[in-house]
């Protein structure tokens, strides 16, 4: 086991949030099983019961706008403790914890150093939100140049700094921060989309009700004479007769070879085309419905290991 001097380098009284912020970063749960050795405080539910000394970051602001603002608890001979967040004292310490602390993140002291200087975190990505702006002359084309733009920066973004992997935890909160603004512009597009479309597609609907049950008639009567008329015109062919009949009013009707397969073992035929690229797509689709279903794990199957997996979400 690693000795407190040389794993740690601040006061004991911060022990808990410089565990905190070691074992966020380090991979291997031995490794962090050992860091979390040296701190032995009270925990309820996972959390500790008192307020730790520590550098952290919590989010505040109303729904929708919230950001995260630079927290720190600093042990004071007078007062015990001592909460300071965006450059004024707390009151209520201890309650500020109560309130906060399944929620507030421990963050390295140079993170919060950064957050205080600069006003934004060194994973916060430049600009802002896309906004909608009604009162321009095609908003909607304004919106839309934005979302390209905002794909193009982020595609920059990537090649010019991420690569092929991601190495570090602030390119990883750029990453992320630039993932939830792609997906809100994708919402606040799909909405102005549907704005347009919506109420052409009522239009639509109510055309299509209105047509819907003489074409299914007419179609369904049109069926049953084509169903009449193929075997009386496959006999006529069997005779070597003329099989073009009617053609009173346009095209005659006649007798056409139709190419299809008829399965005789469903087993065999599948295994004869399982490396089609339609058929392992449709098997890989009914697979992962399987694996996602209440029962998943319960039925094995042959060829088929259930798996779980993480996704960026």
């Amino acid at each position: 086991m690693s000795q407190p001097e040389t794993l740690f380098q601040y006061d004991v009284a911060f022990r808990y949030w410089e565990c905190s912020v070691l074992a966020k970063s380090e991979k291997d749960e031995a490794k962090r099983r050992e860091i979390w050795s040296h701190w032995e405080g009270e925990e309820l539910a996972g959390l500790p019961v008192e307020i730790q000394p520590g550098y952290y970051r919590v989010r505040r602001g109303p729904k929708g706008a919230r950001i995260f603002v630079p927290v720190a608890i600093l042990p004071d001979a007078t007062w015990g403790t001592r909460v300071l967040m965006r450059g004024r004292w707390v009151d209520g310490p201890a309650a500020f914890w109560e309130r906060h602390s399944m929620f507030i993140e421990p963050v390295t002291y140079s993170d919060y150093h950064y957050a205080e200087q600069n006003g934004r975190w060194p994973g916060d990505i430049g600009g802002s939100a896309l906004s909608y702006n009604s009162n321009a002359q095609d908003p909607d084309a304004d919106f839309r140049d934005g979302l390209l733009l905002l794909a193009m920066e982020v595609e920059e973004f990537i090649e010019k700094v991420v690569g092929e992997a991601v190495k570090d935890r602030e390119t990883a909160d750029k990453l992320g921060n630039w993932r939830q603004r792609l997906a809100d512009g994708a919402t606040k597009a799909e909405e102005l989309r549907r704005a347009h479309t919506d109420p052409l597609n009522a239009q639509v609907k109510g055309i299509n009700e209105l047509w819907r049950p003489a074409v299914d008639e007419v179609t369904a009567i049109a069926d049953r004479v084509k169903a009449l008329l193929t075997p009386y015109l496959i006999e006529l062919a069997a005779a070597d007769l003329d099989t073009k009949v009617g053609g009173q009013e346009g095209r005659r009707v006649s007798l056409r070879e139709e190419k299809y397969a008829e399965i005789t073992c469903w087993k065999r035929a599948a295994l004869a085309l399982h490396q089609h690229p339609k058929v392992r797509e449709t098997i890989q689709k009914v697979a992962n419905a399987n694996a996602r279903s209440k029962e998943f794990g319960k039925e094995k199957m042959p060829g088929i290991i259930y798996k779980t997996r993480g996704k960026a979400v």
